[in-house]
């Protein structure tokens, strides 16, 4: 399967030899089909006639393993890993937007109390949303003891999960469960935020505000 982690167009100035590519999920054994494809100036075409081949399972030492439910189980987590990643990744573009934001208010001509205090409400706000996805990072740095966080738990699943053949672990069932249910709750509310985030624009905006990116 495709890796998880989310496309990433920057590229490290310095890759250390021991950091590897990101790498798929096993798939489940059973027949599948390859093609070639080339890709140019926009265009796709094929090249050659596709071929099929077959899937067949590694002798385990788990008689019990049921390589479909695992490859399952792998798929719905890689999914919901991605959509955290994604979710993270808008947090960054609001904390980004928050620091043009706070500069711009200092140069707007109309600008009042109210919007001061509605920049700093959706700030505090945005630091609650990161402690959601990511748990306590000040207790953390602390090496203090922390619930983990939606990311810890989709994330330590899918790298422990990834390479094995063995049946996921009750512990891991519930951790999914758990994670997807919060993480149902925590994109209504990011929702949520961006829409306040996009009327303090227009707010601000309507105020005079410099333009900013």
């Amino acid at each position: 399967m495709p890796p998880p982690d989310p496309i990433n167009l920057t590229q490290p100035a310095f890759k250390p030899p021991w950091v590897g590519d990101a790498e798929g999920l096993l798939v489940a054994p059973g027949t599948y089909s390859v093609a070639l494809f080339i890709a140019h100036n926009g265009a796709l075409k094929a090249y050659g006639e596709s071929q099929e081949f077959s899937v067949k399972p590694v002798p385990s030492k788990n008689p019990t393993a049921d390589f479909n439910a695992i490859a399952e189980f792998r798929a719905r987590t890689s999914v919901l890993y991605g959509q955290i990643s994604s979710a993270g990744k808008k947090l960054g573009e609001a904390r980004n937007r928050l620091r043009y934001m706070k500069a711009a208010i200092l140069e707007t001509p109309k600008a009042t109390p109210k919007l001061f205090a509605d920049l700093n409400q959706l700030e505090q706000n945005l630091a609650a949303l990161q402690k959601r996805l990511y748990g306590d990072r000040i207790r953390q740095s602390l090496n203090e003891s922390a619930s983990p966080s939606m990311n810890s738990k989709v994330g330590d699943i899918v790298y422990s999960h990834s390479e094995t053949v063995q049946n996921p672990t009750d512990t891991q069932k519930r951790d999914i469960e758990t994670a997807q249910a919060d993480f149902n709750t925590f994109r209504g509310d990011l929702a949520t935020y961006f829409n306040a985030l996009e009327a303090l624009e227009a707010e601000l905006e309507a105020a005079g505000a410099p333009y900013t990116p």
